[in-house]
């Protein structure tokens, strides 16, 4: 089995990226070094389910049963976690190696890895889904930093986070970074621009397919902030919500086919 390290050195190298790997010390430290045109750290963290979970999961398809999992596609405490810690990481190197950028790359292995990329998703956004009653759409937009959001919250330091989910890497741009303009125009991130699924909010903004909540409402006050988002956006009546997310899987001998 590949690990993890190794699958996000080939992967980057598809696109004349080099990682190196930083040799691990008892100090908090990030994974890789890329060392080209920009100095760019990469912290690699690995998202799955517990045991019990994976049993349920294999059980289901052993007894050729439809697995069912249920969950919110919200943010989650425990990823805020994960991400915190990994920031931690970047920012203990980020001075005594000169880097510009940092980023982090986190591998979805759950039992619903779609899920997961939701969940991660909605935790560095803030994200809610906002249903405008009076929109000739019947579909629902997200609204980036409506609510907390850990790239607001690293702003400082995490300029983004590749999420590799289901054979498929996307990229997610962290707007609020202090680096952001010098990101959009580096070589590190031209590497990847037209090659894989990157989420750019400003961009999606103007396109008209997201909503920006970039007020200085704590986010602890929902209300407002709602306020806000219908106000900027002229929406007269609508909702902002969590929507759940469901997932059925089912497993399928090909020489059934």
């Amino acid at each position: 089995m590949v690990s993890l390290e190794s699958y996000l050195i080939d992967y980057l190298e598809k696109f004349d990226v080099v990682a190196e790997k930083i040799l691990e010390s008892d100090d908090k430290t990030p994974d890789f070094l890329v060392d080209q045109e920009e100095k760019v750290l990469i912290e690699l963290k690995e998202k799955t389910d517990g045991e019990a979970q994976h049993e349920k999961h294999e059980c289901s398809f052993d007894n050729n049963q439809i697995f069912e999992y249920a969950n919110t596609s919200g943010y989650r405490n425990r990823l805020s976690g994960i991400i915190s810690y990994g920031v931690q990481q970047l920012e203990s190197r980020k001075g005594e190696t000169k880097s510009q950028f940092c980023f982090l790359f986190i591998v979805a292995n759950g039992v619903a890895p779609s899920n997961q990329l939701q969940q991660i998703y909605s935790t560095v956004y803030g994200n809610k889904d906002v249903v405008d009653f009076g929109s000739n759409s019947n579909m629902a937009k997200p609204c980036f930093y409506a609510y907390f959001s850990e790239f607001y919250k690293h702003s400082g330091v995490l300029d983004g986070v590749f999420v590799a989910c289901n054979g498929s890497v996307f990229l997610l741009m962290n707007s609020l970074s202090i680096n952001y303009p010098d990101i959009l125009s580096s070589n590190f991130y031209s590497r990847f621009v037209g090659k894989i699924g990157i989420v750019e909010p400003l961009e999606l903004e103007k396109k008209g397919e997201v909503l920006i909540a970039d007020c200085d409402v704590p986010r602890n006050n929902q209300d407002k902030v709602k306020q806000y988002v219908f106000d900027k956006y002229n929406i007269k009546e609508g909702l902002i919500v969590d929507f759940p997310h469901f997932v059925y899987q089912s497993r399928i001998d090909i020489n059934e086919i």
